[in-house]
């Protein structure tokens, strides 16, 4: 099956009072060249990851960096706007239908998380074969 990935990238700087607090950034894939419904479920599903991770550092993420904000504004010490990315990396294997893409999040307190999907490219499903 003949596709190609690109990527998708974004970045949103929130603030507070006027200075950067929190700068979010992150790709996520686009498939091109599948056949058109197997092509709008997998960029659906990967248009909605953006969509919550950028929902979770504007309602989660942010209100933590202004505390810490405030805090060190208060104290007369600097601050450093926290960074949050959302990334994206792919397998395949030659002559197969089936692709896997990890999402990939780090934030500050939050650490690093790894999320695998297998899709079958043949209808934009994921695969739940488990390999077998």
């Amino acid at each position: 099956m003949l596709y190609r990935i690109q990527t998708r990238l974004w970045e949103e700087t929130l603030t507070g009072e006027g200075e950067p607090v929190l700068v979010c950034s992150g790709a996520v894939p686009e498939l091109a060249l599948l056949e058109e419904r197997a092509l709008r479920r997998v960029n659906g599903y990967y248009a909605h990851a953006q969509r919550r991770f950028q929902h979770w550092c504007r309602k989660r993420l942010f209100p933590a960096a202004e505390r810490c904000r405030r805090q060190a504004r208060e104290r007369s010490r600097p601050f450093e706007p926290w960074t949050a990315r959302l990334s994206w990396e792919s397998r395949s294997e030659e002559g197969s239908d089936l692709l896997s893409v990890a999402l990939l999040v780090s934030a500050p307190g939050f650490g690093e998380r790894r999320s695998l999907q297998r899709w079958d490219l043949r209808d934009g499903f994921p695969d739940l074969s488990n390999g077998t």
